[in-house]
């Protein structure tokens, strides 16, 4: 999320409402973390992936078929 924030503020390097909801996001999930300093199981990790634009399409439909839960798509 923190790096989603930095690329959100565009080539500009201004922080606009969007990078800094992202940058306020990254920080609660970061004291959400630190109080759960122990994951339950390897099944409450979260995977991040930056991908480059030519991937972009296959990569949302593939997650859209096969999320098992929930998906967050951050994208220009």
């Amino acid at each position: 999320m923190r790096v989603a924030s930095i690329l959100a503020k565009g080539k500009s390097f201004i922080a606009g409402d969007f990078s800094q909801e992202l940058a306020r996001l990254s920080n609660n999930l970061k004291a959400e973390n630190s109080l759960n300093k122990k994951l339950e199981s390897t099944s409450d990790l979260l995977t991040i992936r930056i991908i480059g634009s030519n991937d972009h399409e296959n990569y949302l439909l593939k997650v859209r078929d096969e999320a098992k839960k929930r998906i967050f798509v951050c994208s220009h």
